[in-house]
């Protein structure tokens, strides 16, 4: 099931019976996460997979590594759901999960059975476990919010995650032995009782499962599912698609024990739990305030704000150089050849270092120089917010044009190299065409005081707006999408390769400042605490690191946790675009 639309099908219900729901008590199982095993040793998982109330007989099960499509272990449940399956432990940073399909659950044989466990890590497989309907989602909505669940043509596939830990984590906020963490949210178990209730429609009763299939191309959706993992990754890819599945839901739950909280029909399918960071470094730089890029080498350049200095440092957080660019170097970018690109709002000018931190030259550009982004030509972009423009220089400095934008503050530049500028007075605008053929194609409301932007893997441009407490999406054609809460105001943006979205917020240098994950569909997943220092500019390196520079002359690292950084659309082999 693929497609934007919303379902439009209403859903006749007797309100007498809403609120009648009961509690029917879910197989149980113990929680994930088993103690540390090497790679290399035999290991067992034991368990059981249901369908409601109802053991699933005959099922084949394959235990799977996340990334690999060849199973590293099959079994077949028993006439009562049992199973047990022998593996070889592939140790390290691995994803293992359980995928259970076909069997009966009490009404014949189903070939539309498709369940789903995590089944722990290669460095601490689990031992037992036990497969529903709940599992199933869970399971799918960790994958699909960070970005590893694929569906290409009803095909559901999964990516190895960047840290395995993170959806083993992820997963037993949701799901504590084989039913729902009692600390859920009254939304989220809603959701996923939904969810779960909508799978058991199928599994239960065999002949429902083509109108489960076909009801979302009849409520306005590019095409019907073709089985239920398709279908489960649709109505959390599409997530306002909830009435008429809470309908099919409403039907089974008495059956199936999965209880549903209230009488409302579910907002939508956006349940998270969000993480806590792995591993948070900080280093002392002395740099504050100013841009941030990391080249090919993982080294990572940071602007010194008031110093007068761009400082290089190592991916271990040492310093390896530190080289004088003069003005306030609030911006930086690295193009193809791996030099690196100064935005000095001080002195309106834009300088350019070698790689090993030699000038190269200084170049007009505007005044209070802020942005700055790099094309697939090589050119760069500067918006000036005290000239008020856009300014194109080629790869030797030469001015090749300027258009006026007032209050001209970041950039980023997209797959068709369109040229996204945020503007202070709360607009981004869109300019085409390159010298002096640059023309503004469409300006988009986003809110007050936006700052910074970043363009994610289908196009569409996030913008943090500084005055506000929100991030704005908008489409590649300027239409605005939606804004997404991020509690305390963002500064600076980055975007990861799944599309997840990271935003650095602070309120004041008093407060507590936060990076925040969003997924492509505005849910946060995670909400890191980085009290170090105001984050006032991101970039992500190829090993899924975060970066961040801050106001009080830290360098704050969280180890692990995006996928790695996402920049597709330009010359630079990493970051083209710095605010």
């Amino acid at each position: 099931m693929r497609g934007s639309a919303s379902f439009s099908i209403k859903v006749n219900l007797i309100p007498a019976i809403f609120i009648l729901f009961f509690a029917v008590s879910c197989t149980k199982s113990g929680n994930l996460g088993g103690s540390s095993t090497n790679a290399g040793t035999l290991g067992t998982i034991t368990g059981s997979v249901n369908g409601g109330l109802s053991a699933v007989a005959n099922a084949t099960l394959n235990l799977m590594i996340a990334g690999n499509s060849t199973p590293l272990a099959s079994a077949n449940s028993s006439s009562t759901g049992a199973f047990s399956i022998a593996f070889t432990n592939p140790g390290g940073n691995n994803l293992l999960y359980i995928i259970a399909s076909g069997g009966n659950a009490g009404s014949g044989v189903n070939s539309n059975n498709q369940f789903l466990a995590v089944a722990g890590t290669g460095s601490a497989p689990i031992t037992s476990l036990q497969i529903n309907e709940l599992t199933t989602a869970a399971f799918m909505t960790v994958m699909h919010n960070k970005g590893f669940a694929k569906d290409s043509g009803g095909s559901v596939t999964f990516n190895a995650p960047t840290t395995a830990t993170d959806v083993v984590t992820q997963y037993n906020n949701f799901i504590t032995s084989g039913g729902l963490n009692s600390s859920l949210s009254a939304s989220n178990q809603q959701s996923l009782n939904t969810a779960g209730n909508a799978l058991a429609y199928c599994i239960e009763t065999p002949n429902n499962c083509a109108g489960l299939f076909t009801a979302p191309a009849a409520a306005g959706s590019t095409t019907a599912a073709s089985n239920l993992l398709d279908f489960l990754y649709g109505i959390l890819h599409v997530p306002a698609e909830s009435s008429y599945v809470y309908g099919l839901a409403f039907i089974v739950s008495n059956n199936t024990g999965f209880l549903l909280p209230s009488s409302s029909i579910p907002s939508g399918f956006t349940m998270n739990v969000p993480l806590t960071p792995i591993a948070v470094n900080t280093f002392v730089t002395g740099a504050g305030a100013g841009g941030i890029a990391i080249d090919s080498s993982r080294n990572i350049w940071l602007g010194g704000s008031g110093t007068g200095t761009v400082i290089e440092l190592n991916s271990s957080g040492t310093v390896i150089g530190t080289f004088t660019v003069g003005g306030i170097p609030v911006a930086i970018a690295i193009d193809a050849a791996g030099n690196v690109w100064v935005g000095n709002q001080g002195n309106s000018t834009v300088t350019e270092l070698n790689p090993a931190g030699t000038v190269i030259g200084s170049f007009t550009a505007g005044n209070n120089d802020q942005g700055l982004a790099i094309d697939a030509q090589g050119n760069i972009w500067v918006p000036s917010f005290g000239s008020g423009n856009l300014t194109e220089l080629n790869a030797s400095g030469t001015n090749l044009g300027s258009i006026s934008l007032s209050n001209a503050v970041g950039t980023a530049i997209d797959s068709q190299q369109n040229v996204w500028v945020t503007r202070f007075n709360g607009v981004v605008s869109k300019v085409t065409g390159t010298g002096s053929s640059m023309a503004v194609a469409s300006t988009t409301t986003t809110g007050t005081n936006s700052y910074s932007d970043a363009i994610d893997p289908s196009g569409n441009v996030w913008v943090a707006n500084r005055g506000t407490t929100t991030v704005t999406e908008v489409s590649s054609s300027g239409s605005a999408i939606g804004s997404f809460s991020t509690s305390i105001h963002p500064y600076s943006i980055a975007i990861d390769s799944n599309g997840n979205i990271w935003v650095g917020n602070f309120q004041s240098l008093s407060t507590v400042q936060t990076l925040v994950e969003f997924n492509p569909a505005g849910v946060i997943l995670s909400n890191y605490n980085v009290s170090a220092g105001v984050p006032t500019a991101m970039a992500i390196d190829s090993l899924g690191n975060v970066w961040t520079s801050t106001f009080t002359g830290s360098l704050i690292e969280l180890t692990g946790v995006a996928s790695p950084g996402f920049f597709p659309y330009s010359g630079p082999v990493w970051p083209n675009s710095s605010i």
